[in-house]
């Protein structure tokens, strides 16, 4: 890796100790205040609406200000949203969580917004299969100690305690982007070199035109596999979460439970890399087994101690589909926009991020209407999540074919 990938590589690891510890311990704060599946809900509708604007808002911003401004103004969103937790007393519930909600989404929409677009300015093809490959190894080794780490901090001095150790991570990120490398001044984050009607063209008419061309008849399927997509790994990210949750809410083996995950994902991609499959047929072995982590989770159970064990393994079952599931889905689809121009492909990375957040959204207010982990409406979004992950594949196939006849 160069001097400045690795700087991007050091700062992504300071940032994943944070939003490893958002993604599990605010929810897990927010379940325990009163075990309520649809407060867990909204806090992420709106953290996910603050995404969308903030993806956007970052591509767009990255060149003019920079990495280092944007990456420090993300850190103190995020930092805002820790010292609200810590010394912001609780209030009206659903503008409480919003609060905390808000600056959380800000902060991890442009953070993802400003890596993206930097890497593909100051990255070089070699760079990106090194990066990504440690970025990948350092992601699986984080997953297992921070939570393990941040839960016995929470078990001997408090959840207030942990909001404060991570607002000095925040510092830290704040410190190390003033090292982070100046994009170069003559390129752009949308680079114009493929044709000249894209160079006659703002950032935002190349936004609108990538969007009529997805809704073209050849890429309406891409489309709708995005789409599905979203509806899909936002069932699979909080109900992950909120099965463990239901298990147990001893933050130690809560920790311990998402380290097991994480390590039935490392088998996953030992295998994926030992047998050779097309990228296709992983993808259906992915969603393969996806559905059916999904689905045992409606089998009724004897015992208390008996559905712990099936909500377990239902988890570990999708962690592993969940690796070959997304490995492969990402390389089809960023193989299938290989016709597009590079404006065109940053404006497509909008584009996608902003559907995956629409129907991550649409989920989440199904949800916020689901009491407990049982009857009519958590069966009906479970049928609904399959037939979309399902769908996926089948969407995607038609797409690959259509795309490559064009």
């Amino acid at each position: 890796m160069t001097s400045s990938i690795r700087k991007i590589f050091t700062m992504n690891i300071i940032s994943s100790i944070i939003y490893i510890y958002v993604g599990i311990f605010i929810n897990l704060y927010i379940w325990e205040a009163g075990q309520n599946i649809s407060d867990v809900a909204w806090y992420n509708i709106v953290l996910f609406t603050g995404w969308s604007i903030s993806y956007g808002c970052g591509t767009f911003l990255v060149h003019k200000l920079g990495m280092r401004k944007l990456i420090t103004i993300s850190a103190l969103s995020v930092g805002l949203a820790f010292a609200l937790l810590a010394w912001m007393p609780p209030f009206e519930r659903i503008w409480w969580l919003a609060s905390i909600a808000l600056p959380v989404g800000l902060s991890w929409g442009l953070y993802s917004a400003t890596q993206n677009i930097s890497l593909t300015i100051l990255g070089k093809d070699k760079d990106f299969s090194v990066y990504f490959a440690y970025s990948t190894l350092a992601g699986q080794i984080l997953s297992m100690i921070v939570p393990i780490i941040y839960a016995q901090v929470i078990l001997k001095f408090g959840y207030s305690a942990s909001f404060i150790a991570m607002i000095v991570f925040v510092l830290i990120m704040m410190v190390y982007a003033k090292f982070l490398p100046h994009l170069p001044k003559e390129n752009s984050a949308l680079p114009s070199k493929e044709t000249r009607k894209s160079k006659s063209l703002s950032p935002f008419g190349i936004f609108k035109q990538v969007g009529k061309q997805m809704l073209q008849p050849q890429y309406r399927w891409l489309t709708f596999s995005i789409f599905a997509a979203g509806i899909f790994l936002q069932f699979q990210n909080l109900f992950t979460l909120l099965f463990t949750f239901t298990v147990t809410q001893d933050k130690t083996l809560i920790s311990l439970l998402n380290a097991l995950y994480t390590l039935a994902g490392v088998v996953a991609l030992l295998i994926y890399k030992r047998i050779k499959l097309t990228n296709m047929k992983w993808l259906w072995i992915g969603a393969g087994l996806l559905a059916f982590g999904f689905i045992i989770v409606t089998i009724p159970m004897p015992t208390p101690s008996a559905k712990s064990i099936l909500l377990i393994s239902s988890n570990i079952i999708s962690a592993i589909g969940m690796l070959l599931f997304a490995s492969t889905w990402n390389a089809i689809t960023f193989n299938s926009i290989q016709f597009l121009n590079d404006q065109e492909r940053t404006m497509f990375l909008v584009w996608r991020e902003w559907l995956l957040c629409i129907s991550r959204i649409v989920l989440l207010t199904i949800v916020l209407s689901l009491n407990d982990l049982s009857g009519w409406l958590f069966n009906l979004i479970i049928a609904f999540t399959v037939i979309s992950l399902l769908a996926i594949p089948f969407t995607m196939n038609i797409a690959t074919r259509r795309i490559d006849a064009k």
